[in-house]
């Protein structure tokens, strides 16, 4: 439906709930054509876009899951959208590029670029299918029961409609800006990911003209919800979309004219930076050129209003150069991930995750000397259940120490006005040797680190620009791995997103496990532990196991030699992960996701509540 009027559901049915994450097989050629020798053959590999659909599905699994708070099944609701979002963004995208160029040779898993488009449409359609299910099904119903109501025009009182009037005609309209499409006004340029209406009308307008169609673009700077205020309604916590003010009131905009229909669409397109690092000599530069048309680069997606007619559809279709399977029909708003304003605006702390305040070692807290703290003992900070205060204390008190004459620090994904920014800045302005290392394409966050760099650079700060990779897709590691478990190596592996790895193979990967972990925190540690003639060795490390990261990155792998820290990393990372009966998925051989839900009776063991637990009593 479009917003709130019925109409026709997407053409994929949506899937059963209750079963496993992810019933897509994700292999290619069947295992039954391995010959039992060819660690490269193709069965023996799962599709890396399929397994990544398959992550952004357990994360959606997270909005069913009655045991979360209500708006934090929201939040995951809207997690998962935009997942989705830059999947279509990037790994489409590329895929589509390379298409274009004429590689059209297979991967490991032996399903060329278009086997692999068309496998990504039907588990894309059963996804958007699901997140629509869940919204209208569960969710909503959900909200509803705890007086928490999206309000369809067909609910709205005599007294919210005329507040909503007034809001359209004071807040909405003068900035909208509708155009006709006739031959004086050709199809405009639609901006990625904008909320857009295909407007059908009847009648001439004030030039005598007869459009027959129009389109109006909802500027990004108005909220997607309004809240509606108390005195005029029931409760505090009533929201109206903006879809559903614009459907009502859109005849205002066109006077002298019929409104037949209107429809929102929104359109993705290719975000994917290509830069050739080797090839040029400014990055920031390159970067910046590159952003300039990002909004605007090639189409991958339409979204689209279910009641959309089909002559509409084929005309937008046909606009933004696409086909039919790459138009994914939306039965309820087309940005589901702007949903989140209804956790950020409800006063409803009980539906939401309690708050936690991260744990500071004593020797750590602010006022104590972190030089001295350090070289008496080494100390492990487990974010984010261990704050990043001490991070920020030691940065202050190297800046403010006489003695410190250098500063060598990496950022990511920082804030302009970040404390460390700010800290880093004023180190630099002391006069000492600061050399930072930003990660200018941090993805989607490219324009924000070339800003960031930017003010470094003014301040004194020397500049390094890095280049950032994010899961087990490696052939050649995870032909080791099968290697070793065909040696008898028992491998377990905690991996939260993507992995092309088939474990429990009877004769190649049985001694393997594959588990995914998902809950309040969406973060990941990235640790080895191995079992060398019985001696313990525990490494840190900064990358998955991709292969950007293996051959285009310089990365660091560390040991952890202190004894009791080792523990605590085996402890945290790799035990209770492993016990974990609440929030984890298990990968089968097929490239499904089974959740390991506990027996009866058993304990309810979820590692991340245990850390968070220890982490409250360690405070007090």
């Amino acid at each position: 439906m479009a917003e709130d009027e019925p109409g026709r559901r997407s053409p994929h049915a949506p899937s059963e709930p209750g079963g496993p994450a992810g019933l897509v097989h994700q292999a290619a050629a069947p295992l039954d054509q391995w010959n039992g020798d060819d660690l490269e053959h193709p069965a023996l590999f799962l599709n890396r876009e399929l397994s990544l659909l398959c992550f952004t599905r357990r994360v959606l699994e997270l909005a069913r899951d009655s045991n979360i708070a209500l708006l934090e099944r929201v939040r995951f609701l809207c997690i998962s959208c935009t997942n989705l979002d830059e999947f279509f963004e990037v790994r489409v995208a590329s895929i589509r590029q390379r298409l274009q160029h004429g590689a059209s040779q297979a991967g490991p898993d032996g399903m060329t670029p278009t086997a692999t488009l068309a496998a990504i449409e039907e588990a894309a359609s059963e996804l958007v299918s699901e997140q629509y299910r869940v919204l209208n099904d569960e969710l909503t119903p959900a909200l509803e029961a705890e007086d928490i109501r999206i309000l369809k025009r067909s609910r709205w009182s005599r007294r919210q409609y005329r507040w909503l009037h007034r809001h359209f005609q004071r807040e909405l309209m003068p900035v909208l800006s509708p155009l006709g499409l006739d031959p004086a006004h050709p199809f405009p340029r639609i901006l990625n990911k904008s909320l857009n209406f295909a407007v059908e009308l009847d009648g001439s307008d004030a030039f005598g003209r007869d459009p027959g169609l129009a389109l109006v673009r909802a500027p990004r700077s108005l909220p997607r919800l309004i809240r509606i205020p108390k005195s005029y309604s029931r409760g505090p916590n009533d929201f109206v979309f903006l879809s559903s003010i614009l459907h009502e009131f859109m005849f205002e905009l066109f006077p002298g004219m019929r409104v037949r229909g209107c429809y929102q669409f929104r359109v993705t397109r290719n975000s994917e930076l290509f830069v050739d690092e080797e090839e040029i000599e400014d990055l920031a530069r390159a970067l910046e050129g590159e952003l300039l048309e990002r909004g605007f680069a090639e189409a991958v997606r339409l979204e689209l209003a279910s009641n959309c007619p089909d002559e509409v559809a084929k005309l937008l279709t046909s606009k933004f150069g696409l086909e039919e399977s790459d138009v994914y029909r939306c039965d309820g708003p087309v940005n589901l991930n702007r949903m989140v304003a209804i956790c950020e605006q409800s006063d409803r702390p009980d539906l939401k995750y309690p708050p936690f305040q991260p744990h500071v070692p004593a020797a750590l807290a602010p006022g104590n000397n972190l030089f001295a703290a350090l070289r008496r003992r080494d100390y492990l900070l487990h974010h984010p259940y261990d704050s990043f205060t001490p991070t920020i204390e030691l940065l202050r008190q190297a800046v403010a120490d006489p003695d410190v004459l250098a500063i060598k620090q990496t950022l990511y994904r920082t804030g302009v006005d970040s404390a460390m920014v700010i800290l880093l800045i004023e180190a630099a302005r002391a006069g000492k040797d600061v050399t930072v290392v930003v990660e200018l394409r941090a993805r989607f966050d490219e324009e924000a680190n070339i800003t960031l760099a930017t003010r470094l650079q003014e301040a004194g700060v020397q500049v390094v620009y890095g280049v950032v990779g994010n899961s087990l897709t490696e052939p050649k590691v995870i032909q080791a791995l099968y290697r070793a478990s065909r040696a008898g190596v028992r491998i377990r592996l905690v991996i939260r997103g993507t992995c092309c790895l088939r474990p429990g193979i009877p004769g190649l990967s049985e001694n393997i496990e594959v588990r995914s972990i998902l809950g309040r925190f969406l973060e990941h540690a990235r640790i080895y532990r191995f079992l060398n003639a019985g001696e313990t060795e525990v490494w840190g490390s900064s990358a998955d196991w991709m292969e950007r990261n293996l051959f285009q990155r310089v990365e660091v792998a560390f040991p952890v030699k202190t004894p009791t820290l080792a523990a605590r990393i085996i402890d945290q990372s790799l035990e209770l992960a492993f016990a974990d009966n609440q929030q984890a998925w298990l990968l089968q051989g097929d490239g499904s996701y089974r959740h390991s839900a506990s027996e009866a009776g058993d304990e309810l063991r979820g590692a991340q509540q245990i850390l968070m637990r220890q982490a409250e009593q360690d405070a007090t």
